[in-house]
Protein backbone atom coordinates (compact mmCIF):
# COMPACT_ATOMS: atom_id res chain seq x y z
CA UNK A 1 0.00 0.00 0.00
CA UNK A 2 1.53 3.32 -1.10
CA UNK A 3 1.37 6.34 1.18
CA UNK A 4 -0.29 9.63 0.22
CA UNK A 5 3.00 11.25 -0.90
CA UNK A 6 3.42 8.62 -3.63
CA UNK A 7 -0.03 9.37 -5.03
CA UNK A 8 0.66 13.11 -4.82
CA UNK A 9 3.85 12.77 -6.84
CA UNK A 10 2.14 10.55 -9.40
CA UNK A 11 -0.55 13.20 -9.83
CA UNK A 12 2.09 15.93 -10.05
CA UNK A 13 3.66 14.11 -13.02
CA UNK A 14 0.55 15.02 -15.00
CA UNK A 15 1.35 18.73 -14.64
CA UNK A 16 3.77 19.24 -17.53
CA UNK A 17 6.25 22.12 -17.37
CA UNK A 18 7.70 21.78 -20.86
CA UNK A 19 6.11 22.37 -24.24
CA UNK A 20 3.76 24.84 -25.89
CA UNK A 21 1.01 24.88 -23.25
CA UNK A 22 3.37 25.87 -20.38
CA UNK A 23 4.81 28.58 -22.62
CA UNK A 24 1.38 30.09 -23.16
CA UNK A 25 0.58 29.83 -19.45
CA UNK A 26 3.86 31.56 -18.56
CA UNK A 27 3.07 34.48 -20.87
CA UNK A 28 -0.41 34.77 -19.34
CA UNK A 29 1.11 34.74 -15.84
CA UNK A 30 3.50 37.55 -16.73
CA UNK A 31 0.72 39.65 -18.26
CA UNK A 32 -1.57 39.03 -15.28
CA UNK A 33 1.21 39.99 -12.88
CA UNK A 34 1.82 43.29 -14.61
CA UNK A 35 -1.91 43.90 -15.11
CA UNK A 36 -2.77 43.34 -11.44
CA UNK A 37 0.12 45.52 -10.38
CA UNK A 38 -0.95 48.40 -12.60
CA UNK A 39 -4.51 48.03 -11.34
CA UNK A 40 -3.28 48.17 -7.75
CA UNK A 41 -1.35 51.37 -8.37
CA UNK A 42 -4.10 53.04 -10.42
CA UNK A 43 -6.82 52.26 -7.84
CA UNK A 44 -4.64 53.54 -5.03
CA UNK A 45 -4.48 57.08 -6.37
CA UNK A 46 -7.10 59.74 -5.84
CA UNK A 47 -6.64 61.33 -9.26
CA UNK A 48 -6.57 59.64 -12.64
CA UNK A 49 -3.57 61.71 -13.74
CA UNK A 50 -1.47 60.72 -10.73
CA UNK A 51 -2.36 57.06 -11.22
CA UNK A 52 -1.47 57.21 -14.92
CA UNK A 53 1.92 58.75 -14.14
CA UNK A 54 2.73 56.04 -11.61
CA UNK A 55 1.60 53.30 -14.00
CA UNK A 56 3.86 54.67 -16.74
CA UNK A 57 6.74 54.96 -14.26
CA UNK A 58 6.37 51.30 -13.28
CA UNK A 59 6.25 50.12 -16.92
CA UNK A 60 9.40 52.11 -17.69
CA UNK A 61 11.14 50.85 -14.53
CA UNK A 62 10.35 47.23 -15.35
CA UNK A 63 11.68 47.65 -18.90
CA UNK A 64 14.83 49.45 -17.76
CA UNK A 65 15.66 46.90 -15.05
CA UNK A 66 15.17 43.99 -17.47
CA UNK A 67 17.36 45.65 -20.11
CA UNK A 68 20.09 46.50 -17.61
CA UNK A 69 20.02 42.93 -16.31
CA UNK A 70 20.35 41.59 -19.84
CA UNK A 71 23.26 43.95 -20.61
CA UNK A 72 25.18 43.23 -17.39
CA UNK A 73 24.91 39.46 -17.72
CA UNK A 74 25.75 39.34 -21.44
CA UNK A 75 28.19 42.22 -21.84
CA UNK A 76 29.81 42.97 -18.47
CA UNK A 77 29.77 40.10 -15.98
CA UNK A 78 29.24 37.18 -18.40
CA UNK A 79 29.23 34.40 -15.77
CA UNK A 80 28.56 31.77 -18.45
CA UNK A 81 29.67 31.65 -22.10
CA UNK A 82 26.17 31.05 -23.45
CA UNK A 83 24.24 34.06 -24.67
CA UNK A 84 21.23 34.73 -22.41
CA UNK A 85 18.24 35.88 -24.44
CA UNK A 86 16.06 38.84 -23.48
CA UNK A 87 13.14 36.44 -23.03
CA UNK A 88 14.82 35.01 -19.93
CA UNK A 89 14.59 38.37 -18.21
CA UNK A 90 10.88 38.08 -17.54
CA UNK A 91 11.81 37.14 -13.95
CA UNK A 92 13.32 40.61 -13.52
CA UNK A 93 9.99 42.16 -14.41
CA UNK A 94 8.12 39.63 -12.33
CA UNK A 95 10.37 40.15 -9.33
CA UNK A 96 10.06 43.93 -9.52
CA UNK A 97 6.29 43.59 -9.69
CA UNK A 98 6.36 41.47 -6.56
CA UNK A 99 8.46 44.07 -4.73
CA UNK A 100 6.07 46.87 -5.65
CA UNK A 101 3.13 44.70 -4.59
CA UNK A 102 4.76 44.16 -1.20
CA UNK A 103 5.11 47.93 -0.82
CA UNK A 104 1.43 48.32 -1.64
CA UNK A 105 0.50 45.67 0.93
CA UNK A 106 2.63 47.30 3.61
CA UNK A 107 1.13 50.74 3.04
CA UNK A 108 -2.50 49.69 2.73
CA UNK A 109 -5.17 48.96 5.29
CA UNK A 110 -7.85 47.97 2.78
CA UNK A 111 -8.52 44.20 2.65
CA UNK A 112 -9.19 44.21 -1.11
CA UNK A 113 -5.84 45.85 -1.86
CA UNK A 114 -4.00 43.49 0.49
CA UNK A 115 -5.58 40.46 -1.19
CA UNK A 116 -4.75 41.84 -4.64
CA UNK A 117 -1.18 42.55 -3.53
CA UNK A 118 -0.77 38.99 -2.27
CA UNK A 119 -2.12 37.74 -5.61
CA UNK A 120 0.48 39.80 -7.50
CA UNK A 121 3.23 38.43 -5.23
CA UNK A 122 2.08 34.86 -5.93
CA UNK A 123 1.94 35.44 -9.68
CA UNK A 124 5.37 37.07 -9.64
CA UNK A 125 6.89 34.01 -7.96
CA UNK A 126 5.25 31.67 -10.47
CA UNK A 127 6.40 33.83 -13.37
CA UNK A 128 9.96 34.03 -12.06
CA UNK A 129 10.01 30.24 -11.85
CA UNK A 130 8.22 29.49 -15.10
CA UNK A 131 10.13 31.59 -17.63
CA UNK A 132 13.68 30.24 -17.08
CA UNK A 133 12.29 26.73 -16.68
CA UNK A 134 10.63 26.83 -20.08
CA UNK A 135 13.68 28.39 -21.74
CA UNK A 136 16.11 25.75 -20.42
CA UNK A 137 13.66 22.87 -20.01
CA UNK A 138 14.79 22.53 -16.39
CA UNK A 139 11.81 20.62 -14.95
CA UNK A 140 9.74 18.22 -17.02
CA UNK A 141 6.80 18.21 -14.63
CA UNK A 142 5.67 19.38 -11.22
CA UNK A 143 6.76 16.11 -9.60
CA UNK A 144 10.42 16.94 -10.29
CA UNK A 145 10.00 20.27 -8.48
CA UNK A 146 8.37 18.65 -5.45
CA UNK A 147 10.56 15.55 -5.31
CA UNK A 148 13.94 17.25 -5.43
CA UNK A 149 17.05 15.06 -5.77
CA UNK A 150 15.49 12.18 -3.85
CA UNK A 151 17.13 10.36 -0.95
CA UNK A 152 20.84 11.14 -0.98
CA UNK A 153 22.74 9.67 1.97
CA UNK A 154 26.05 10.82 3.38
CA UNK A 155 29.02 8.59 2.69
CA UNK A 156 29.74 6.63 5.83
CA UNK A 157 26.09 6.38 6.78
CA UNK A 158 25.19 3.73 4.20
CA UNK A 159 25.34 0.04 5.05
CA UNK A 160 26.91 -2.38 2.63
CA UNK A 161 29.60 -0.13 1.09
CA UNK A 162 32.58 -1.77 2.77
CA UNK A 163 34.79 -4.11 0.71
CA UNK A 164 33.79 -7.78 0.71
CA UNK A 165 35.75 -10.90 -0.08
CA UNK A 166 32.90 -12.45 -2.06
CA UNK A 167 33.37 -10.67 -5.41
CA UNK A 168 32.98 -11.66 -9.04
CA UNK A 169 35.88 -10.48 -11.19
CA UNK A 170 35.30 -9.95 -14.92
CA UNK A 171 38.56 -11.66 -15.90
CA UNK A 172 40.96 -10.98 -18.76
CA UNK A 173 40.85 -14.33 -20.54
CA UNK A 174 39.86 -14.43 -24.18
CA UNK A 175 36.63 -16.25 -23.35
CA UNK A 176 35.76 -13.59 -20.77
CA UNK A 177 36.36 -10.85 -23.32
CA UNK A 178 33.99 -12.51 -25.75
CA UNK A 179 31.09 -12.54 -23.30
CA UNK A 180 29.60 -9.77 -21.19
CA UNK A 181 29.45 -9.58 -17.40
CA UNK A 182 25.68 -9.95 -17.64
CA UNK A 183 26.09 -13.29 -19.42
CA UNK A 184 28.60 -14.69 -16.90
CA UNK A 185 27.61 -13.32 -13.48
CA UNK A 186 24.94 -15.15 -11.51
CA UNK A 187 23.93 -13.62 -8.17
CA UNK A 188 22.67 -15.63 -5.25
CA UNK A 189 19.13 -14.67 -4.18
CA UNK A 190 18.52 -12.92 -7.50
CA UNK A 191 14.86 -12.49 -6.62
CA UNK A 192 15.88 -9.85 -4.04
CA UNK A 193 17.34 -7.53 -6.68
CA UNK A 194 15.09 -4.52 -7.18
CA UNK A 195 15.42 -0.89 -8.16
CA UNK A 196 14.56 0.14 -4.61
CA UNK A 197 17.93 -1.27 -3.53
CA UNK A 198 19.97 1.24 -5.55
CA UNK A 199 21.61 3.97 -3.48
CA UNK A 200 22.70 7.60 -3.88
CA UNK A 201 25.70 8.62 -1.79
CA UNK A 202 27.07 12.14 -1.30
CA UNK A 203 30.80 12.43 -0.70
CA UNK A 204 33.51 15.07 -0.50
CA UNK A 205 36.22 13.74 -2.79
CA UNK A 206 39.55 15.34 -1.76
CA UNK A 207 41.12 17.45 -4.49
CA UNK A 208 44.64 18.65 -5.19
CA UNK A 209 44.60 22.47 -5.38
CA UNK A 210 40.92 22.67 -6.25
CA UNK A 211 37.73 23.21 -4.23
CA UNK A 212 34.94 21.12 -5.81
CA UNK A 213 31.46 20.84 -4.41
CA UNK A 214 30.34 17.43 -3.07
CA UNK A 215 30.02 14.59 -5.54
CA UNK A 216 27.10 12.17 -5.72
CA UNK A 217 27.59 8.47 -6.45
CA UNK A 218 24.89 6.18 -7.81
CA UNK A 219 25.30 2.51 -6.84
CA UNK A 220 23.07 0.05 -8.72
CA UNK A 221 21.25 -2.86 -7.04
CA UNK A 222 23.86 -5.40 -8.19
CA UNK A 223 26.52 -3.72 -6.05
CA UNK A 224 24.76 -4.99 -2.92
CA UNK A 225 24.44 -8.62 -4.05
CA UNK A 226 26.80 -11.56 -3.59
CA UNK A 227 29.02 -12.28 -5.24
CA UNK A 228 29.55 -8.53 -5.73
CA UNK A 229 30.31 -7.87 -9.41
CA UNK A 230 33.14 -5.44 -10.13
CA UNK A 231 31.20 -2.82 -12.06
CA UNK A 232 32.34 -0.21 -14.59
CA UNK A 233 32.33 3.51 -13.73
CA UNK A 234 30.91 6.59 -15.44
CA UNK A 235 32.10 9.97 -14.15
CA UNK A 236 29.45 12.50 -15.12
CA UNK A 237 29.47 16.32 -14.95
CA UNK A 238 26.77 19.04 -15.00
CA UNK A 239 26.65 22.17 -17.14
CA UNK A 240 27.23 25.78 -16.18
CA UNK A 241 25.52 27.21 -14.22
CA UNK A 242 24.80 23.98 -12.44
CA UNK A 243 25.55 21.54 -9.64
CA UNK A 244 25.98 17.75 -9.47
CA UNK A 245 22.43 17.45 -8.08
CA UNK A 246 21.05 18.81 -11.35
CA UNK A 247 21.53 15.37 -12.87
CA UNK A 248 19.18 13.97 -10.20
CA UNK A 249 16.54 16.71 -10.11
CA UNK A 250 16.42 17.81 -13.75
CA UNK A 251 18.07 14.86 -15.49
CA UNK A 252 16.12 12.14 -13.65
CA UNK A 253 19.36 10.14 -13.48
CA UNK A 254 18.37 7.68 -10.78
CA UNK A 255 15.21 6.60 -12.59
CA UNK A 256 17.14 6.30 -15.85
CA UNK A 257 19.80 4.12 -14.23
CA UNK A 258 17.23 2.09 -12.31
CA UNK A 259 15.29 1.32 -15.49
CA UNK A 260 18.47 0.11 -17.12
CA UNK A 261 19.39 -1.99 -14.09
CA UNK A 262 15.91 -3.53 -13.99
CA UNK A 263 16.39 -4.74 -17.57
CA UNK A 264 19.81 -6.24 -16.80
CA UNK A 265 19.45 -8.21 -13.57
CA UNK A 266 20.42 -5.25 -11.37
CA UNK A 267 23.55 -4.42 -13.35
CA UNK A 268 24.42 -0.86 -14.36
CA UNK A 269 27.53 1.31 -14.31
CA UNK A 270 28.39 3.05 -11.06
CA UNK A 271 27.87 6.77 -11.75
CA UNK A 272 29.92 9.43 -9.96
CA UNK A 273 28.55 12.93 -10.57
CA UNK A 274 31.58 15.18 -10.08
CA UNK A 275 31.96 18.96 -9.99
CA UNK A 276 34.31 20.50 -12.55
CA UNK A 277 33.46 24.12 -11.68
CA UNK A 278 33.61 24.72 -7.87
CA UNK A 279 30.87 27.34 -8.32
CA UNK A 280 27.98 27.84 -10.73
CA UNK A 281 29.54 31.07 -11.96
CA UNK A 282 33.18 29.95 -12.26
CA UNK A 283 34.68 28.22 -15.26
CA UNK A 284 38.25 27.00 -14.65
CA UNK A 285 38.18 25.43 -18.15
CA UNK A 286 38.69 21.84 -16.96
CA UNK A 287 42.44 22.41 -16.87
CA UNK A 288 45.34 22.73 -14.45
CA UNK A 289 45.79 26.50 -14.28
CA UNK A 290 46.04 29.20 -11.64
CA UNK A 291 42.24 28.85 -11.34
CA UNK A 292 42.57 25.32 -9.96
CA UNK A 293 43.89 21.86 -10.77
CA UNK A 294 40.71 20.58 -12.38
CA UNK A 295 42.45 18.16 -14.76
CA UNK A 296 44.30 16.55 -11.86
CA UNK A 297 41.06 16.27 -9.91
CA UNK A 298 39.09 14.54 -12.67
CA UNK A 299 41.89 12.40 -14.07
CA UNK A 300 43.58 11.31 -10.84
CA UNK A 301 41.84 12.35 -7.61
CA UNK A 302 38.33 11.18 -8.51
CA UNK A 303 39.31 7.77 -10.00
CA UNK A 304 41.73 7.10 -7.12
CA UNK A 305 39.08 7.90 -4.51
CA UNK A 306 36.46 5.75 -6.21
CA UNK A 307 38.84 2.81 -6.47
CA UNK A 308 39.79 3.20 -2.82
CA UNK A 309 36.26 3.42 -1.43
CA UNK A 310 34.28 1.15 -3.80
CA UNK A 311 35.00 -2.19 -5.39
CA UNK A 312 34.99 -1.38 -9.10
CA UNK A 313 36.38 -2.72 -12.35
CA UNK A 314 39.71 -0.93 -12.71
CA UNK A 315 40.41 -1.86 -16.32
CA UNK A 316 40.54 1.22 -18.62
CA UNK A 317 37.81 -0.14 -20.91
CA UNK A 318 35.47 0.03 -17.91
CA UNK A 319 35.85 3.77 -17.31
CA UNK A 320 33.93 6.52 -19.08
CA UNK A 321 33.60 10.27 -18.60
CA UNK A 322 30.69 12.40 -19.72
CA UNK A 323 28.75 15.58 -19.25
CA UNK A 324 26.39 18.14 -20.71
CA UNK A 325 27.25 21.57 -22.13
CA UNK A 326 30.30 22.75 -20.17
CA UNK A 327 30.48 19.27 -18.67
CA UNK A 328 30.48 17.74 -22.16
CA UNK A 329 33.31 20.05 -23.25
CA UNK A 330 35.24 19.08 -20.13
CA UNK A 331 34.61 15.36 -20.67
CA UNK A 332 36.10 15.56 -24.17
CA UNK A 333 39.11 17.43 -22.76
CA UNK A 334 39.65 14.74 -20.14
CA UNK A 335 39.52 11.94 -22.71
CA UNK A 336 41.71 13.70 -25.28
CA UNK A 337 44.45 14.43 -22.73
CA UNK A 338 44.68 10.69 -21.92
CA UNK A 339 45.57 11.56 -18.34
CA UNK A 340 43.03 9.33 -16.63
CA UNK A 341 41.72 5.76 -16.92
CA UNK A 342 38.91 6.72 -19.31
CA UNK A 343 38.45 5.16 -22.75
CA UNK A 344 34.94 6.40 -23.56
CA UNK A 345 33.34 9.85 -23.53
CA UNK A 346 29.71 11.02 -23.60
CA UNK A 347 29.75 14.57 -24.99
CA UNK A 348 26.26 16.08 -24.76
CA UNK A 349 26.00 19.55 -26.33
CA UNK A 350 29.67 20.26 -25.71
CA UNK A 351 31.45 23.22 -27.26
CA UNK A 352 34.03 23.39 -30.03
CA UNK A 353 36.74 24.45 -27.56
CA UNK A 354 37.03 25.26 -23.82
CA UNK A 355 35.37 28.64 -23.89
CA UNK A 356 35.23 31.92 -22.00
CA UNK A 357 33.03 33.73 -24.55
CA UNK A 358 35.59 33.70 -27.40
CA UNK A 359 39.00 32.27 -28.25
CA UNK A 360 41.00 35.40 -27.45
CA UNK A 361 39.42 35.87 -24.02
CA UNK A 362 39.79 32.15 -23.27
CA UNK A 363 43.54 32.18 -23.90
CA UNK A 364 44.05 35.53 -22.17
CA UNK A 365 41.97 35.02 -19.01
CA UNK A 366 41.82 31.26 -18.79
CA UNK A 367 45.43 30.42 -19.61
CA UNK A 368 47.27 33.64 -18.78
CA UNK A 369 47.90 34.40 -22.44
CA UNK A 370 49.73 31.07 -22.94
CA UNK A 371 48.51 29.72 -26.27
CA UNK A 372 50.53 26.52 -25.88
CA UNK A 373 48.79 25.79 -22.57
CA UNK A 374 45.42 26.31 -24.27
CA UNK A 375 46.32 23.89 -27.07
CA UNK A 376 47.43 21.25 -24.56
CA UNK A 377 43.89 21.33 -23.16
CA UNK A 378 41.98 21.80 -26.42
CA UNK A 379 40.70 18.55 -27.97
CA UNK A 380 40.81 19.90 -31.53
CA UNK A 381 44.47 20.84 -31.13
CA UNK A 382 45.28 17.44 -29.63
CA UNK A 383 43.48 15.54 -32.38
CA UNK A 384 45.17 17.61 -35.09
CA UNK A 385 48.60 16.70 -33.65
CA UNK A 386 48.23 13.24 -35.13
CA UNK A 387 48.05 11.28 -31.86
CA UNK A 388 46.43 7.87 -32.25
CA UNK A 389 43.06 7.31 -30.54
CA UNK A 390 42.38 3.76 -31.65
CA UNK A 391 40.57 1.97 -28.84
CA UNK A 392 38.82 5.14 -27.66
CA UNK A 393 35.11 5.87 -28.19
CA UNK A 394 32.79 8.88 -28.16
CA UNK A 395 29.03 9.33 -28.20
CA UNK A 396 28.29 12.91 -29.29
CA UNK A 397 24.76 14.29 -29.04
CA UNK A 398 23.01 17.65 -29.33
CA UNK A 399 19.58 19.25 -29.79
CA UNK A 400 18.58 19.80 -33.41
CA UNK A 401 17.31 23.32 -32.66
CA UNK A 402 20.64 24.58 -31.34
CA UNK A 403 22.30 27.29 -33.50
CA UNK A 404 23.88 25.75 -36.57
CA UNK A 405 27.41 26.89 -35.66
CA UNK A 406 27.07 25.24 -32.22
CA UNK A 407 26.01 21.92 -33.78
CA UNK A 408 28.80 22.07 -36.35
CA UNK A 409 31.30 22.91 -33.60
CA UNK A 410 30.48 19.69 -31.75
CA UNK A 411 30.61 17.60 -34.94
CA UNK A 412 33.96 19.18 -35.80
CA UNK A 413 35.49 17.99 -32.53
CA UNK A 414 34.00 14.50 -32.68
CA UNK A 415 34.94 13.97 -36.32
CA UNK A 416 38.48 15.15 -35.61
CA UNK A 417 38.69 12.38 -33.00
CA UNK A 418 37.25 9.91 -35.49
CA UNK A 419 39.95 10.82 -37.99
CA UNK A 420 42.52 9.71 -35.41
CA UNK A 421 40.96 6.28 -34.89
CA UNK A 422 38.26 7.01 -32.33
CA UNK A 423 34.97 5.13 -32.65
CA UNK A 424 32.36 7.93 -32.82
CA UNK A 425 28.57 7.92 -32.67
CA UNK A 426 26.58 11.08 -33.51
CA UNK A 427 22.98 11.77 -32.51
CA UNK A 428 20.61 14.73 -32.65
CA UNK A 429 17.45 15.00 -30.56
CA UNK A 430 14.44 17.25 -30.84
CA UNK A 431 15.08 20.36 -28.75
CA UNK A 432 17.53 23.13 -27.97
CA UNK A 433 20.05 23.50 -25.13
CA UNK A 434 17.76 21.86 -22.60
CA UNK A 435 17.29 18.99 -20.23
CA UNK A 436 14.85 17.00 -22.34
CA UNK A 437 17.68 16.56 -24.86
CA UNK A 438 20.19 15.41 -22.23
CA UNK A 439 17.72 13.09 -20.50
CA UNK A 440 16.95 11.36 -23.79
CA UNK A 441 20.60 11.31 -24.78
CA UNK A 442 21.76 9.56 -21.60
CA UNK A 443 18.92 7.05 -21.87
CA UNK A 444 19.96 6.23 -25.44
CA UNK A 445 23.67 6.12 -24.65
CA UNK A 446 23.47 3.66 -21.78
CA UNK A 447 23.10 0.41 -23.80
CA UNK A 448 25.88 1.51 -26.16
CA UNK A 449 28.12 2.52 -23.23
CA UNK A 450 27.42 -0.66 -21.25
CA UNK A 451 28.36 -2.74 -24.28
CA UNK A 452 31.61 -0.78 -24.69
CA UNK A 453 32.35 -1.55 -21.03
CA UNK A 454 31.51 -5.24 -21.67
CA UNK A 455 28.77 -5.03 -19.06
CA UNK A 456 26.11 -6.25 -21.51
CA UNK A 457 26.07 -7.73 -24.98
CA UNK A 458 26.21 -5.31 -27.89
CA UNK A 459 22.58 -4.30 -28.58
CA UNK A 460 21.16 -5.66 -31.84
CA UNK A 461 19.87 -3.12 -34.35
Amino acid sequence: MQDWSWYALEAAKLVQLRGRVPEIIAVILMLLTLGFLLWLVAKGNSSRKSGLIQVCAIVVAVSVVSTIGWYVLNKVWRPIPDYIGIEVFGPFASGLSGIVALVVIASSKKPRRIIAGLLVCSLSVLGAYAVPNIHYGTYANLAQVLRGPGKVQAFGEVDGLAPVADVYRPGDSESAKQTSLEQRWRPRQAENIGTDSSVLVQADIPATNFSPRPSIVYLPPAYFTRPRPLLPVLVLMPGQPGTPKDWLVNGDLKNTMDRFAEQHNGLAPIVAIADQLSSSFKNPLCSDTENGAVATYLEHDVPAWLEEHFQVDTRPQSWAVGGLSNGGTCAMQVLSRKGGPYRTVLDMSGEEFPNLHNLETTIDKGFGGDKAAFEENNPLSIFSSGEDFTGYSAFCSIGDKEPRDVIEGLWKVCRAGHSQGMDVQERTYSGTHEWKVWEKSLDDELPWLAAKMNLIRTPSH
